[in-house]
This record gives C-alpha cells, structure tokens and sequence, in this order.
C-alpha cells in the first residue's frame, strides 16, 4: 500500500510503501511501484479514494476486483501487463519462464498435500 500523505511543507513530504508479501524481491518490487507512480503522474490518472471501512461487513468486497486464484493465472495476469514488462526487461523474461516451470513441475506430481488431506481418510 502506498500513501501519500497531504503536504504540508516539501520537507515534511514522504511515501510510504508496505511490501505485500514479505517473499517479494523488494528492487523489483519497487522498481515497479516506482515507475507506476511515474506513469500516474505522467499520465494524470487519478487516484480513488481510499476504503477506510471494513469491506466484508459493509458488502464493498463485491464490488472489487479479485486477485489471481493460482500461479497460472496470476503469470496469464502478468503477461498483460505491459508496465510490469517494460520496467523489468530481461529479468521480467526470465520470471516468467521460472514460474511457467513451476508450474508444470507442480501440475507433474502425483499426489498434493491438498489430496492428502482430503481423501486419505476415505
């Protein structure tokens, strides 16, 4: 989450970002977060106000997008994503080709945990 907080003097100003997962590579990371704002503010997009209620009670978690159920879905994601591409280059390349290798390494096992649990009691 990035906030930016109202400026009082140009001194006082500041950006604060909170990692969203703490396994994230932190330079790329904020290699994106950094030209995304950049974009934003080349662009002018505007920003939307922040959600400041409990989302679940008051229904608001309807009406938001969801993220990527599983890592095949989040790469199919990423691959749209042209600003992600364009910041990270060849490192962007080659995460991908790592994480379309997980996949099939993961799709390859016979038996997850997840079955494990679920039907060795059967």
């Amino acid at each position: 989450m990035i906030r930016i907080p109202e400026i009082v003097h140009p001194s006082s100003s500041r950006i604060e970002l909170r990692s969203p997962d703490p396994s994230i590579n932190p330079y790329l990371a904020f290699a994106v977060v950094l030209k995304a704002g950049l974009e934003g503010i080349k662009n002018k997009i505007d920003v939307e106000e922040p959600i400041e209620e409990d989302i679940y009670e008051s229904g608001i978690y309807k009406k938001l997008d969801t993220l990527p159920s599983n890592l095949k879905e989040a790469i199919e994601f990423l691959e749209k994503d042209e600003l992600v591409k364009e910041t990270l280059s060849l490192a962007y390349e080659k995460f991908i080709e790592l994480k379309e290798n997980e996949v099939v390494e993961y799709m390859q096992r016979k038996i997850t945990d997840w079955e494990r649990q679920k039907y060795f009691d059967v």
